[in-house]
């Protein structure tokens, strides 16, 4: 997902981690940082739009860089299958964020994302 969105954005992006969303995880944790996931879903009419107006904006780009770790992920890949059972992000495209304590990883927060966000 990461590379195709880096290919299709105009302007800048999040720093999208490389990484599985295991070691996404554990890096959030060794780091001390919240973990920004960004599930995409390449069918849901006006995400590539959203993306570019929301996730590319020099604001939350330069804000999420500084503060957060980012992870995105298709939800039509494997990976993306097993992190949207795991965040309970059914059949829509979702950021989450993510925290850990007390020795487990706690979603303290699902934004739903749709096209009409950018209106």
């Amino acid at each position: 997902f990461t590379g195709r969105f880096a290919d299709a954005a105009e302007a800048g992006i999040p720093n999208f981690l490389q990484c599985s969303y295991a070691q996404a995880l554990r890096r959030a944790k060794a780091d001390h940082k919240l973990l920004m996931v960004y599930v995409h879903h390449e069918k849901e009419s006006g995400m590539d739009d959203m993306c570019r107006a929301i996730l590319c904006s020099p604001d939350v780009v330069s804000f999420l860089n500084t503060h957060w770790l980012v992870f995105g992920v298709s939800a039509s890949s494997p990976e993306g299958r097993r992190v949207t059972a795991a965040l309970r992000t059914w059949g829509r495209p979702m950021l989450c964020t993510l925290v850990h304590r007390n020795n487990t990883t706690v979603c303290i927060d699902r934004i739903p994302l749709s096209h009409g966000m950018t209106s």
